[in-house]
Parts: C-alpha cells; structure tokens; sequence
C-alpha cells in the first residue's frame, strides 16, 4: 500500500535549520555560496537593522536572515529592494532550497522515529523529490 501528501512546512527549530544549510553546503546542492552566520543582525539596503539568528548570503550579495519569533515559526527576513527580477528569482530559489532541505530532514526524522526506513529516494526534474518509505511488521 502507498499514499502521497504534501507538506506544510513550518521551521521552529534553529538547530535542525542550521543543520540543513551546513547540507547544503556540503552537498554542493545550491548554486549559492552560502556562508552561514548564526546570532547576528541583517543591515538592508536602506538601513534598517533586523535582529536575526541565521543568515546566509545569497549571490546578489545581500544577507537572508531567518528569526525565530515568539509563537516559534521562524520567519524569513531579505533585504529585495532594488534587485531585477532575475535576482529576485535567485534570492527565492535560493530560500526554496534551505526551506526543502529543512522539510526533507524533518521528514526523514521523523520516519525513523514512527519505525519507517527510507528505502528510495529521486530527484525530479522539477526539484521535487520522491521519497519511499517502508515499515516492516514485526
């Protein structure tokens, strides 16, 4: 038996979205540079200072924050203003990334804790990925 579904993410851990962009680092799966910063501030263009907990720099140069809030989402910060619409596009690929990243490990984490194995996973065309899971009775 099989099922699909779609996932609503929501970041509330720091540490697991850390964790996610060291991946994407390392993996080399993002055409960004990718230098994380943690516990600091984003200055935006026209000056103002946002107080963040990660930031990763996209490859137009400016600083992508991400804050945990009080209700625990952690919320994106970018500094857009002024950026073409090609850069624009970057800037949201590359925060499309580390959110996918952080979705993927949350899913797999949690496979593991109801007892599943991932057992198949693909890449489509389209970004998406495919995962397979199994959960062998005892």
């Amino acid at each position: 038996m099989s099922a699909g579904g779609e996932i609503f993410l929501l970041i509330s851990s720091i540490p697991a979205l850390v964790k996610a962009i060291s991946e994407l680092r390392s993996l080399n799966a993002c055409k960004h540079d990718l230098a994380l910063r943690q516990d600091t501030e984003v200055v935006f263009s026209d000056g103002r200072v946002h107080k963040v907990d990660v930031v990763v720099k996209d490859d137009n140069g400016r600083d992508i924050g991400f804050v945990k809030q009080d209700d625990g989402k952690v919320q994106v910060v970018a500094d857009n203003c002024g950026l073409s619409t090609a850069q624009l596009q970057r800037q949201q690929q590359l925060i499309n990334a580390v959110k996918q990243r952080y979705g993927y490990n949350r899913v797999v984490e949690q496979l593991k804790v109801q007892g599943y194995q991932v057992v198949e996973e693909q890449k489509k065309t389209s970004g998406e990925i495919r995962l397979v899971a199994r959960k062998w009775a005892a």
